[in-house]
């Protein structure tokens, strides 16, 4: 490895008393096959310092006073001489390519100032996972950093004209630095696993600086705002229906599942849809519907619990929300009434929540649906042992403890019956000796998920609360046998003629988190011991089960569709328009 004087990227490595990760995290940046790099050590004030051993000669070391993680990255880009930079931190490490992809990806577009692959997470020894994926979005990147230093290259030019990282910052300066940048250049997303992070209890600060949040998140929301244009009914006709589209695209989430699904099937009922906002990357299949905004005095269709309905500057806006307990939050429901003309939820259950808890403005059912070629029904094979299974982010809202215990309970070792979990994030509580007992995390898209789901004989989603619960009318489409929690929604789509209504009794929630939400009010509590005897009717009776999981499926694909409910959400767009 030879030294350059003016090498084409500069890596970045910052690190702070962490002499055996630093070392790990060195050694991969060195590998890399690019050799016209030259490698920065930034030792943020290490006691005792960070003294470089058998490095070779592109590794320069500086040396910053304990100034916190932002006045680490601007030495760091100070000292580059590079064109592009890149960062590994210490706790973190390059993966085999992970320069090559990248670096050759700003070569090939001139046009993009910062690329970002994904991540795998290795937690407490678990098998390696990747919790998330996410293209570049303008709104998201205000409301959470889901882009990681470690895992991205961008143009140093692009860095120092957006003003560099604010030195002042001990945390929240990479998040700060992407708003900055986005102003100005293009982000885009790869998803290609690039980095490996390895999850340490000081990986996250138990006491972040906080205070540069709403300065940071308020400059990002000013500089989006524009003024509310009138509605122009030329827009909305018998010939012509245009509808502006802001929704989550992701296709490892809920809300990213139904935003794809719903946009596709509304625009196959003849609308004309543009996705805002303008200068998003496109998720690959929906390059068409990002185009130029040339009239906001369209209607609008608002999916996103990242951004208000207000921030949407439409004149008439169709908002679909939902939400898991009986409280809805009060700004959720301010902004409801302030900016949406009508407000869609995906079950009748929600109605009442959203009335009770002060909505004003027209509310109406717009159920979900499934996408049939993708969940086709499956001709399970007769097997001895009996599956049960469920997948989703399994926090506390989705009664994962509530299933592990019905089962523990009904069944002993000598039954042949086995549990499956998958997560997207890591569950402690399901890590089990229990060789009946699996669990796998990280995403999964659709093709994923159903070869999951034909490893199982019955799903089981004993869910505190749900706005819908996707994930158990996609296993009722599979043709499997389905216990469901019969509240919220669930109680929408289940019927004791295919699928089995899981008891369930209202308690109070007082603050309980779920997916980084608190809720409040009630939401369901599931009947273990009901769930114990579906389980064990299930089991003792395999064959009726699968007849039951036919049935299911047959009535999903003729009555729960994404057609019905695009046909549904025109009809009311027609009465949003006519008003």
């Amino acid at each position: 490895m030879h030294d350059t004087a003016s090498p084409k990227t500069t890596a970045i490595v910052c690190t702070r008393d962490r002499p055996h990760t630093l070392r790990r995290a060195l050694a991969s940046v060195v590998q890399e096959s690019l050799s016209d790099v030259e490698i920065v050590v930034v030792d943020d004030g290490s006691d005792p310092p960070v003294a470089l051993e058998d490095t070779d000669n592109r590794v320069r070391l500086i040396r910053i006073a304990g100034s916190g993680a932002g006045a680490a990255r601007a030495a760091g880009v100070d000292a580059a001489r590079g064109a592009y930079v890149a960062f590994c931190d210490d706790d973190d490490e390059w993966l085999s390519g992970h320069l090559e992809t990248l670096v050759t990806f700003l070569d090939q577009n001139p046009d993009i100032d910062l690329v970002y692959g994904d991540a795998e997470w290795l937690v407490d020894g678990q098998a390696p996972f990747v919790p998330y994926s996410f293209d570049f979005d303008i709104h998201l990147i205000g409301d959470t950093n889901y882009i990681h230093p470690s895992d991205l290259v961008v143009r140093v030019d692009a860095v120092r004209s957006a003003g560099g990282f604010d030195p002042t910052l001990r945390s929240l300066e990479d998040w700060d630095l992407w708003i900055r940048l986005s102003v100005n250049s293009r982000l885009w997303h790869l998803p290609v696993v690039v980095t490996r992070r390895h999850w340490l209890e000081s990986s996250v600060s138990t006491d972040p600086d906080w205070a540069p949040f709403d300065r940071i998140s308020g400059s990002h929301r000013s500089r989006l705002a524009r003024p509310i244009t009138p509605f122009d009914r030329e827009s909305w006709h018998e010939g012509r229906r245009r509808l502006l589209w802001r929704s989550i695209l992701r296709p490892y989430e809920g809300y990213g599942v139904v935003g794809r699904a719903l946009l596709r099937a509304v625009a196959d009922e003849g609308v004309e849809i543009t996705v805002v906002p303008e200068g998003n990357q496109s998720p690959a299949g929906f390059e068409q519907f990002h185009q130029p905004v040339d009239n906001w005095g369209c209607l609008a269709f608002h999916y996103t619990y990242f951004e208000p309905v207000e921030s949407l500057a439409c004149d008439r806006v169709v908002a679909y929300t939902m939400w898991e307990s009986t409280e809805v939050p009060d700004e959720t429901i301010e902004d409801l009434n302030r900016a949406s003309t009508l407000v869609c939820v995906p079950c009748a259950q929600n109605v009442e929540m959203f009335r009770e808890s002060g909505l004003r403005v027209p509310i109406a059912v717009l159920p979900h649906g499934v996408d049939t070629k993708r969940f086709p029904l499956i001709e399970r094979p007769a097997r001895e042992t009996f599956t049960f299974g469920t997948f989703g982010d399994l926090t506390v809202r989705k009664g994962y403890d509530v299933l592990l215990k019905a089962f523990i309970n009904e069944f002993r070792h000598e039954d042949d019956v086995r549990l499956m979990f998958k997560s997207v994030g890591f569950v402690p509580d399901l890590v089990s000796n229990d060789p009946r007992i699996s669990m796998a995390n990280g995403r999964a898209d659709d093709d994923e998920i159903v070869g999951f789901l034909s490893h199982l004989d019955a799903f089981v989603l004993p869910s505190r609360g749900e706005g819908f619960g996707l994930c158990g009318i996609e296993a009722m489409a599979t043709g499997l046998p389905t216990v469901a929690t019969n509240w919220g929604g669930p109680a929408d789509y289940l019927d004791p003629v295919d699928s089995l209504p899981l008891s369930c009794r209202l308690v109070r929630v007082d603050g309980a988190w779920a997916h980084q939400t608190q809720f409040f009010g009630q939401w369901a509590e599931p009947d273990v011991e009901h769930l114990q005897a579906l389980m064990r009717w299930l089991y003792e009776h395999p064959a009726e089960a699968a007849d039951m999981g036919r049935r299911a499926s047959l009535r999903v694909h003729t009555e729960w569709t994404w057609q019905r409910a695009a046909r549904r959400l025109v009809n009311l767009l027609d009465g949003v328009a006519a008003q």
